[in-house]
């Protein structure tokens, strides 16, 4: 790869930054990633090229590779802890069905 081409990955890491940044702030707001196969693509599409660029300049970009696992780790955190959260409504909303069913069927019952 030429000079040219690193600088087209540069741009591309650009995109996965912002995107990432977007999916974090749409992810704690409504609880959704609205372009997760996009920026799946666009890091695979990184983590392929970026050994087949100039040594010096691959230095360079991958310095900023903490940044996105550092976006990715926040990201998988918020999930976690949606799934979390979820979960325990489920639960509850579980309990709640069946002291209503409960409730129900012994009404029924005295009729």
């Amino acid at each position: 790869m030429t000079i040219s081409d690193a600088g087209i990955l540069e741009i591309e890491l650009e995109k996965v930054k912002s995107l990432l940044t977007k999916s974090e702030y749409s992810l704690q707001k409504d609880g959704a990633i609205p372009n997760s196969s996009e920026i799946e693509i666009r890091i695979n599409k990184l983590c392929k090229q970026l050994p087949t660029i100039e040594p010096q300049e691959a230095k360079r970009l991958a310095q900023q590779l903490p940044y996105l696992i550092n976006s990715l780790d926040k990201i998988a955190e918020i999930i976690k802890e949606r799934k979390s959260n979820d979960i325990l409504t489920d639960k509850t909303l579980i309990t709640k069905a069946s002291k209503a069913y409960q409730s129900a069927s012994k009404y029924k019952r005295g009729f």
